[in-house]
């Protein structure tokens, strides 16, 4: 996504939200934007994950009617499924200063493709830092991951409804377990070109994490076969595509009632770049109370090790100011190491401002961010290494008379 349609965009929701709808309202919904990032400008993941979701949202809640409106908002949604996982993966090698291009459409083999990459550079990344290579396989389902895991706090939190909430959080989620499951056979086989510029970079991104994180000494090529996978690796696979069924733990389906709290769960499984990460969410909400805790499972080829986190979003400073903050606690493979018995403590703050002057009358806020962490992986965080970043945003919002507000849930 580049920085003038950001502008653009952000022009676009200014005059909109110009026009909020008068009368008693039921919701105000918030469509979160993020322009400044000092990971990658205006390319890392976490922008494109959370600039895509916000512009789907608000396309979904203020829905044309018409069949051709309605075909163009579902073409224009899998396109956003195609770029936004491909910019996952592209994420990684602009961290590691490697420009390449995104194809979001379909090359000649049917398939989207982050392109515009040597071999011998791939080969140099493998050899110097194997967790980032490692990373540029799991990428793309990295950036589902973000994208799922901001709908279900909506879901749980914020009074979203999941039959409300468009196509986005059902076909990411089966999109991804589909994914990892289909990995499990030999569905269909593509051809490595020989121009190197135009083959994408990694191939299949499940049977190439599989090989290269078991076998990181064999011979180089990008287009990993099933056939080359040994019984060991295929039974990883399996383990892969069953542990995937946990992404369906939402918080839309398992919840309940503590102590005039409303709690509801989530659960999520990622691969990382040493293996992979099971996560359990319990969401709180009691009047202005939004509370997430987050227990995390680390594992690599034979070794377990946990984390967790906590969040506190919309707390109330003053009249014109809220903040989220989070803290999260892991322990993690040293070095990222795949069969390593030694692990590595670390975590990472995270406070956000979000600030709406007196001018605004409430249509907008001015969002300022800043993340500390130590070395260690963290979804949606481009670097493995430690670091002060900083983010900057603007979060628009709109009310919804009764009768067009949609449906309150939790």
């Amino acid at each position: 996504m580049s920085r003038k349609f950001l502008i653009c965009t952000i022009c676009c929701f200014l005059k909109l939200t110009s026009s909020i709808s008068q009368g008693d309202s039921t919701t105000v919904k918030s469509y979160p934007f993020l322009f400044f990032d000092t990971y990658n400008k205006a390319y890392n993941m976490r922008l494109v994950n959370q600039n895509f979701l916000s512009i789907h949202n608000y396309l979904w809640d203020h829905k044309p009617e018409g069949t051709l409106p309605r075909l163009i908002f579902v073409f224009g949604h899998l396109f956003g499924m195609v770029y936004t996982h491909e910019a996952g993966h592209q994420n990684v090698l602009l961290s590691e200063g490697i420009g390449s291009y995104i194809t979001p459409t379909w090359n000649k083999s049917g398939l989207a493709i982050v392109g515009g990459v040597m071999d011998n550079t791939l080969i140099n990344l493998r050899d110097r830092n194997l967790p980032a290579y490692i990373r540029l396989h799991t990428g793309g389902l990295e950036a589902d991951y973000g994208i799922i895991r901001r709908i279900k706090v909506d879901i749980a939190l914020n009074n979203h409804n999941i039959k409300d909430l468009g196509p986005e959080y059902s076909t990411r989620i089966w999109a991804s377990i589909f994914y990892l499951s289909s990995s499990t056979f030999k569905l269909y086989s593509i051809p490595e070109s020989k121009d190197q510029l135009n083959n994408d970079i990694v191939g299949h991104d499940i049977w190439g994490y599989i090989k290269h994180i078991n076998r990181p000494d064999a011979p180089f090529h990008r287009y990993i076969q099933f056939e080359e996978l040994t019984a060991n690796e295929r039974a990883q696979l399996n383990r892969i595509a069953i542990s995937s069924l946990f992404n369906l733990l939402g918080p839309g389906k398992v919840k309940f009632l503590v102590g005039g709290s409303k709690v509801s769960l989530g659960g999520s499984y990622l691969l990382t770049p040493f293996g992979d990460m099971f996560e359990q969410s319990i969401f709180i909400k009691k009047k202005n109370l939004k509370l997430q805790t987050d227990l995390r499972m680390y594992q690599n080829k034979y070794y377990q090790s946990i984390g967790f986190g906590i969040s506190l979003f919309d707390k109330k400073i003053s009249n014109n100011l809220n903040i989220n903050l989070s803290a999260n606690y892991w322990s993690q493979p040293s070095e990222f190491s795949f069969l390593t018995k030694q692990f590595k403590s670390g975590g990472s703050i995270d406070v956000l401002g979000k600030w709406m002057p007196k001018f605004t009358e409430g249509k907008f806020s001015i969002d300022g961010a800043l993340h500390v962490k130590t070395k260690g992986f963290e979804p949606e965080e481009p670097f493995l290494s430690d670091g002060i970043y900083f983010r900057l945003g603007l979060t628009f919002y709109q009310k919804f008379k009764n009768d067009d507000s949609i449906p309150l849930s939790v």
